[in-house]
């Protein structure tokens, strides 16, 4: 039983209409400092990825082409945000724009990772403690991107599915957990 008065209070911090993010799919995502909301959305037929300070003031907007949004999360360090695009792949982004930064230091803009791999994408997630983004396919692979060193690796010895891989999770000790339509 609860007594007493709450311990924390709610406030509406921002609120978004359709005029800004469209009538599509809504991906949001915020840094763990809490400093950025990113909010991926389809307006006009067209993906685009938009990030806001915490007291909702538009940082930067960058359209991304046709197709919805699947995913949409920050690594653990909250330096790099990631999100899934339907039938596309996975698109990285570092150097976001903050509200301390001056209007004209230059910002990156968001990478593709390796289209050729990431377009049959069924399932991503930011490790909890390091930054490495566990991949899984259409094809029932796993592939691990470190980011610190640039390179994805393919984890097909154990755990091989022969269907999507469709959800998982990383596990405290860093290890990642995947399950499919087979399992």
């Amino acid at each position: 039983t609860v007594r007493g008065q709450a311990k924390a209070q709610t406030r509406l911090m921002m609120m978004f209409a359709t005029d800004r993010l469209g009538n599509g799919r809504v991906k949001p995502a915020w840094q763990p400092s809490g400093q950025l909301l990113a909010i991926a959305s389809t307006r006009d037929d067209e993906l685009r990825i938009q990030t806001f300070s915490r007291l909702g003031q538009m940082m930067q907007s960058i359209p991304l082409g046709k197709g919805e949004p699947v995913w949409c999360q920050w690594d653990c360090s909250g330096t790099t945000l990631a999100l899934m695009q339907e039938g596309v792949g996975i698109y990285l982004w570092d150097n976001l724009r903050t509200p301390d930064m001056s209007a004209d230091a230059q910002c990156g803009v968001p990478l593709r990772l390796c289209p050729q791999i990431t377009c049959t994408t069924t399932f991503c997630m930011w490790s909890r403690s390091h930054p490495q983004l566990a991949i899984g396919t259409s094809a029932g692979k796993v592939i691990v991107f470190n980011k610190k060193e640039s390179v994805m690796q393919l984890h097909d010895r154990k755990g091989k599915h022969g269907a999507p891989v469709t959800c998982g999770d990383w596990l405290v000790d860093n290890r990642c957990e995947d399950t499919s339509d087979d399992c």
